[in-house]
Order: structure tokens, then C-alpha cells, then sequence
């Protein structure tokens, strides 16, 4: 009996406390466990920040044109972007004037890009006007553009390259003023090139002889009593110098020195403008280029092509 009542008391001991405790677990079976993640669990799309806005190629052209033109002195205008098919330039230059002691005028003003533009002038204002004060006895006071930038392919030729001068690239230089008022003109005081006295020699099929001669060079050419003027026989050889150099001697040719103030001046800017233009074409080039230089900066991989 004693025990049936222990027992009793002990059970009923463990349902109080059970009743107890019934409301702890219930709450505690309620509550929810947060987990607080590091970083968001849902997250939007992830936008990297914008590049900044590349600069404008009309903004870089300038400012390249401006580098190429720092401490050098000349008078040029921007013009608008050139394009035409193949031909043109992005910011072309029209340049009319170059140096300023003395200044010299370039006749008509001509339309170059801003690198063509920056070797002429240091060319002209370096080398040319140097032989100018000690060959000629005064500095040039204008060059005469015989042409600048031209769409159009080599020579005029469809089934040749493009020029430079479609580029804007090349200039082409018929005479030199100087401040004394003498005009070298390239026509006049280049002298026969060797192209016409080799032609001579094909042509008459003889060795010619000198026999007159003009602004220090033979202009004229006898063979067995008849007087042949060299300027009427170019037959436009491409041959490179020392070709004909070759040749010549193979005919018995020896081409006179120019031994004028105005051959000795031509000679000597040609043989200069070879040591800055990627090309130089001149008399001893072909018929295309008796009357003129041309000087551009295609892009050479040794030395230039000077002719």
C-alpha cells in the first residue's frame, strides 16, 4: 500500500512537472533560427562601372598635330576631315607660310597631313634655307607648290598605286625665291639627268658629244654633225641609279657636274630632302618629274627611295 502511494506521488510528481515545462517546449518549438548570412542571399544582377568615354579621333589628331608642330614655326589653318573613296586625311593642314626669319611663302598654300606638314618645315627652315645663304647668297623667301594633296592614283595612271598625294602625304616643289629676287626653277638648273644622255645614246645609237652648254650643264647633244636637244628625247626611265649609273659607263656617258650657284643649290636640297622623305623624285627619275621634286613620307623599310 505504502508503495502504491510512493508510486503514485512519483507520477504524479513528473506530470506536474511536465505540465510545467509544456509551455517552455512549446515556445521553444515555435521560435525559428535566423541565420544572418555574410552577404545577401539574393542578390540583382552585378553591373561593372563604365569605361571612360574613349577620346573623340578628331580630338587625338589634333593633339598629335600639335606635338608634331611644337617649337616649330609656320602659318597653317585645320580644315575639315578629307574623304573620298581611298583618298583623304582626318584633320588636313593647309599650310601658307613657313619660318619666320625669313618667312617663307608657300605658293599656293598647300593641303598636307600634320607629319608631311612637320618635315617639310624642318627641311625647309634646316637644310634648304642653310644652302640657300651659302650657295645661292640668300635665304628663300617662297617655295611654288606645284601640288599637294590630289585624289588620285600615281602618275594620273588608274592601273597604278595611290599617290601620297591622296593621302595628303606629298608635296611637289617646282622653284625656289629667294630674298634677292632669283627663281631656281628645277627645270632649268637640274641639267640633262643622265636618263637623257643615255637616251641620246641609244636613240643615235653613238657616244654624244658635249657641245654647248647652259646654266653650267650641256643642254645639247651632237651626234655625227646633228644637234639633238636632250630635253625632247626623255623616254621616262625607272632604272635606279646605279643602273644607269652602269649603263652610262658601259656608253662611254659622263654626266657634267653642276658647277652654277642654282644647279649647285637644286643638287644639294635634292641629295638633303633624301635624308628626311621616304621618297625623292626628281630629273634623274623620269619624264614625270623633270620640272619638279616630289617629296612625300611613304613609309620605307630602309633607306629612301631617292631618284
Amino acid at each position: 500500500m505504502a508503495d502504491d502511494a510512493r508510486a503514485g506521488l512519483s507520477l504524479a510528481a513528473i506530470l506536474a512537472t511536465l505540465l510545467a515545462l509544456g509551455p517552455i517546449v512549446a515556445n521553444a518549438a515555435d521560435k525559428k533560427t535566423v541565420i544572418k548570412p555574410s552577404q545577401p542571399l539574393l542578390r540583382g544582377p552585378q553591373t561593372e562601372a563604365p569605361p571612360p568615354p574613349a577620346a573623340e579621333p578628331a580630338a587625338v589628331a589634333k593633339a598629335e598635330c600639335e606635338a608634331l608642330f611644337k617649337g616649330l614655326t609656320l602659318e597653317f589653318k585645320y580644315l575639315p576631315p578629307i574623304s573620298k573613296g581611298q583618298c583623304g586625311t582626318l584633320l588636313p593642314v593647309e599650310v601658307a607660310a613657313i619660318g619666320a626669319t625669313p618667312r617663307t611663302a608657300v605658293q599656293p598654300p598647300a593641303v598636307l597631313n600634320c607629319k608631311m606638314a612637320a618635315t617639310l618645315v624642318r627641311w625647309l627652315d634646316g637644310s634648304v634655307q642653310r644652302q640657300a645663304r651659302a650657295v645661292l647668297k640668300s635665304p628663300i623667301v617662297s617655295i611654288i607648290n606645284a601640288a599637294a594633296y590630289d585624289c588620285r592614283n600615281r602618275y594620273g595612271d588608274p592601273k597604278q598605286k595611290l599617290s601620297e598625294h591622296a593621302k595628303a602625304n606629298a608635296i611637289d616643289i617646282s622653284a625656289f625665291v629667294t630674298q634677292s629676287g632669283k627663281v631656281v626653277t628645277v627645270s632649268d638648273t637640274w641639267g640633262p639627268s643622265l636618263r637623257d644622255l643615255i637616251a641620246a645614246a641609244k636613240l643615235l645609237r653613238v657616244k654624244p658629244a658635249v657641245i654647248a652648254e647652259s646654266n653650267g650643264f650641256t643642254t645639247t647633244v651632237t651626234v655625227a654633225g646633228a644637234v639633238l636637244d636632250s630635253a625632247k628625247i626623255h623616254k621616262g626611265s625607272s632604272a635606279n641609279r646605279q643602273a644607269r649609273a652602269e649603263e652610262a659607263a658601259t656608253l662611254g656617258i659622263v654626266q657634267p657636274k653642276p658647277n652654277t650657284p642654282g644647279a649647285i643649290f637644286a643638287h644639294a636640297v635634292h641629295d638633303s630632302a633624301c635624308l628626311v622623305f621616304g621618297t625623292v623624285l626628281g630629273p634623274e627619275a623620269n619624264a614625270a618629274h623633270n620640272e619638279h621634286f616630289h617629296l612625300d613620307l611613304a613609309p620605307r623599310p630602309g633607306a629612301a627611295f631617292c631618284e
